[in-house]
């Protein structure tokens, strides 16, 4: 059976697209182009979508393992498995979509496999920055304070995926209860949303607006490696995993539990 782009394509449907816009430049115009034909070789073999979101797993892991080691092969070698981790993350959607074969398992592995591997990443270069510690003649870290740092950022960045998995959970135990607010509290909410509505969506835009711009630099900061700079790479990845976990728990409190008192 011969397998098109313009077919891969068609099961990209609006919604999808819909998600996808709070992609990065970076996920939304190089990574989500490519997997449409990085999903056709997988398609023609035979490949279920589960069976490449392990690829990409075994890859970004991989990715990561290289990054402990330190040196400047390697690192190359961890951004580019990292990268095509990257790509068939969006690879296994699209091959989901294709045999409609769409199913909460998978989105369970392929949620599970991508927060994996980003908590990993921060403490792997890390290690890494400390074994290779000696080629650095002007880092402003040394090996303990990288080290820490880097493991902090990925427990903060672990935490916020079960921040946001817990909330999820609340949310679906309590639906019952808020749809039977819902009615009874309707109109004090318009009220209340036409009082705050335009400065405090004023505000959340350019709050959110400042760290999807600083999550799109992750990716490209990695190349920071080659050039002996992972002392900035890992405060980078500190000051962001800070940074998201304090917006995560505000808009937590702020727009959810608002709406389920």
């Amino acid at each position: 059976m011969k397998v098109s782009v313009n077919y891969v394509k068609s099961g990209y449907s609006n919604e999808k697209k819909t998600q996808d816009s709070g992609y990065t430049f970076y996920f939304k115009y190089i990574m989500r182009p490519l997997s449409f034909y990085g999903a056709i070789p997988f398609i023609i073999l035979g490949f279920s979508a589960t069976q490449v979101t392990i690829f990409s797993l075994l890859f970004g892991v991989v990715g990561n393992v290289f990054f402990t080691i330190g040196t400047f092969n390697y690192s190359f070698l961890a951004i580019c498995l990292i990268n095509i981790s990257i790509l068939l993350d969006f690879v296994d959607g699209n091959i989901a979509r294709y045999n409609n074969q769409s199913s909460q398992y998978g989105k369970f592995i392929d949620g599970v496999s991508g927060q994996l591997i980003y908590s990993l990443l921060p403490i792997c270069i890390s290690i890494g920055f400390l074994k290779s510690l000696s080629n650095y003649n002007h880092s402003f870290l040394n090996g303990f304070q990288a080290l820490i740092l880097g493991s902090f950022a990925s427990i903060f960045h672990t935490f916020i995926a079960y921040l946001m998995w817990r909330f999820k959970a609340q949310i679906n135990e309590t639906k019952i209860i808020a749809d039977q607010l819902k009615n009874k509290s309707e109109k004090d909410s318009k009220v209340n949303t036409r009082k705050t509505f335009s400065l405090k969506n004023k505000i959340q835009k350019l709050v959110f607006r400042f760290r999807k711009f600083l999550g799109s630099l992750m990716i490209p900061s990695l190349f920071l490696v080659l050039f002996d700079m992972s002392d900035f790479l890992i405060l980078y990845l500190f000051s962001f995993s800070i940074f998201d976990l304090f917006l995560q728990a505000i808009k937590i409190n702020l727009n959810a539990f608002r709406k389920l008192s």
